[in-house]
């Protein structure tokens, strides 16, 4: 059974083709969806989160040039800033939700796809994880970051040469990855995981 997240009427859940979606019969809002390839693919786009994650966090960002002086930091050096300049919680607020947040997500990921996708195995503790990775994944405010980086680049423009390096292509795609993770991830298949030989 499965209930409408809007007016909470129970459905018995039905087989659908890849494609297919199941709507409520009273309010007409989705149920789910049958989306194809739910473990290999949202699993590719977690190892290419990773490998940018690390280069977004290794590569500056921007290089600012502002009357002949050069200026490129990379995405923890913002975090570090905010710090120094007495902005504490504004700097643990953005440490956690474009940093630390989506780096967990993806490992969380990592941990609960490569032994399905591998091995053919549940891991260890896959009900917990999973569970984890459902409360951490609205708390992961990439795209928030990106709005900051493009409100910024456009503000910046007037008053400096602004050069795209490296760690804004790679923080693009991280952002990209990540999103789409999570929107081909279907969690009733990981559900169904867990029930087989609970």
């Amino acid at each position: 059974m499965i209930a409408c997240r809007d007016c909470d009427l129970l459905h018995s859940i039905k087989t659908l083709k890849q494609g297919e979606m199941a709507k409520c019969s009273r309010c007409g809002s989705l149920l789910y969806q049958e989306k194809g390839n739910s473990i290999n693919r949202p699993f590719a786009l977690v190892i290419s989160g990773l490998i940018l994650f690390m280069l977004a966090n290794y590569y500056p960002i921007l290089s600012l040039k502002v009357i002949g002086t050069d200026t490129s930091n990379i995405l923890i050096a913002g975090v570090f800033a905010l710090y120094q300049d007495g902005l504490r919680a504004i700097a643990i607020l953005v440490f956690l939700t474009s940093i630390f947040v989506p780096f967990l997500k993806l490992l969380l990921l990592f941990y609960i796809l490569c032994p399905l996708a591998v091995f053919k195995q549940k891991p260890p503790g896959l009900a917990v994880i999973f569970r984890i990775y459902l409360t951490v994944d609205c708390w992961g405010m990439l795209e928030v970051y990106m709005l900051s980086i493009i409100v910024a680049i456009s503000k910046l423009g007037d008053i400096a040469t602004v050069q795209w390096n490296m760690g804004l292509y790679a923080f693009v795609g991280l952002f990209l990855a990540t999103f789409g993770a999570s929107a081909t991830l279907d969690p009733r298949i990981i559900w169904e995981k867990i029930e087989d030989n609970a």
